[in-house]
Formats: structure tokens, sequence, C-alpha cells
């Protein structure tokens, strides 16, 4: 699920300690590449720095936290546009289901 940073100011009404325990980042030669929350025990809400968009390391990563967490199964979010990203969560081993059209109206 992706993070938005509202999800962290609404996350906040638990408190400084709570929310600081919830959050995950991952970073590479002091560059942030992602930030997680865990918003409760089955979900964790994920963005990606652009720059890192390509990066399998990060999917590895996140996948090793849920493990951490004692997760047994991830189900990750990307549009079918983003060939780079569904081909990394192929070969970690991720299974490409139908694509689902979000409702949306033009501008």
């Amino acid at each position: 699920m992706q993070l938005h940073p509202g999800d962290l100011g609404w996350f906040w009404r638990f408190g400084a300690e709570a929310t600081a325990a919830a959050v995950r980042t991952w970073s590479r030669d002091g560059q942030i590449l992602a930030v997680g929350l865990l918003d409760g025990p089955e979900l964790l809400r994920l963005t990606i720095a652009p720059d890192a968009h390509r990066d399998e390391a990060i999917t590895v990563a996140a996948a090793a936290a849920l493990q951490e967490l004692g997760s047994s199964s991830a189900i990750v979010c990307t549009p079918s546009s983003n060939v780079g990203a569904v081909a990394t969560y192929k070969s970690a081993g991720f299974r490409q289901r139908p694509e689902i059209r979000d409702r949306r109206r033009d501008a």
C-alpha cells in the first residue's frame, strides 16, 4: 500500500513514540531510498524515492523487513506501466494479478 504524507500525520494521533516505532526507513550512502509505516499488524505503507524506483534492493529490503515482522505474504500495488517494477517484483517471487483500474474522472 502506498504511503502518503498525510498517513504519517494521521498516525501521529497515537503520539510521537508510537509513530517513531512504526516508521521504517531504507537508505544508502546517506540518502533515504524508501520510507515505510507499519499501519497495524498487517499493513506496511511504503513510498519510494523517485531515483530508487528501479532499485531491486528496495524490494528485497522491504520483503526482509516484512519477514522479520512475521509476515508470510505481501501484496504490492504498482501500475502495470511501471515495467521495471513489475519485472523486479516478478523476479522477487511475486505473481502478477489482473490489472484493476481505479475509478477516476478527468480534470
